[in-house]
């Protein structure tokens, strides 16, 4: 009986430490967390002060967008992504994943090392095209701060793929054709502080 109780007890705690980590939420078996997540997107503009496109149907939650300075921000959560586009390119190559893209590059490129190993340890690559691009990273403390406390959030937790390619990033996430308010919430301010960071020109560059 006791042996019972114990492997209940197992698999109860083996069960909560899956749902922290994947980030589950029960109500999507229902579909009621994609609805919540549709009706909440205009206030959710509102509180991260973003613009909001309402979607083409009633089933689509539609899209945020912020534009700054150095980039463009967009989240797209029927596509389970959000996705920056740089108004320069910056030479750097940082991926959680083999890049199926690889062969499209161009020239050689040359490896950088992060101060901090959660970060070094997360990217399967990290490149730079250039020495500016390597100035642009290596010693980058904002950088690297932003970095660790998105990687330390989010990594293994229904976070697919983090690929930036020179001059645009996607952040895509395991969802099924939306993205919870909670998450957009957490991650965007995490996504705009390093690409504040990166888009900086290196000192001494104009």
């Amino acid at each position: 009986m006791e042996e019972n109780v114990i492997g209940v007890a197992a698999i109860i705690a083996a069960f909560l430490v899956l749902f922290y980590v994947n980030k589950w939420d029960l109500v999507d078996m229902t579909g009621l967390a994609k609805k919540s997540a549709i009706a909440g997107m205009p206030a959710l503009s509102d509180t991260l002060s973003m613009g909001y496109e309402k979607g083409r149907t009633h089933i689509r939650q539609g899209e945020l967008s912020l534009k700054r300075k150095r980039f463009t921000l967009k989240v797209l959560p029927d596509l389970n992504r959000i996705e920056i586009s740089f108004t320069q390119a910056l030479g750097v190559f940082l991926l959680n994943n083999k890049d199926k893209r690889k062969n499209d590059r161009d020239g050689k490129l040359e490896g950088i090392h992060f101060q901090r190993d959660v970060i070094n340890g997360f990217f399967v690559e990290k490149v730079v095209a250039n020495a500016k691009a390597k100035r642009r990273v290596e010693g980058n403390e904002d950088l690297e701060t932003a970095l660790a406390a998105f990687i330390t959030s989010w990594d293994g937790r229904k976070l697919t793929s983090f690929a930036l390619r020179d001059d645009t990033l996607h952040v895509v996430f395991a969802y099924n054709g939306y993205l919870p308010l909670s998450l957009i919430e957490e991650v965007t301010p995490l996504l705009i502080d390093f690409s504040e960071a990166i888009a900086v020109t290196p000192r001494g560059e104009s």
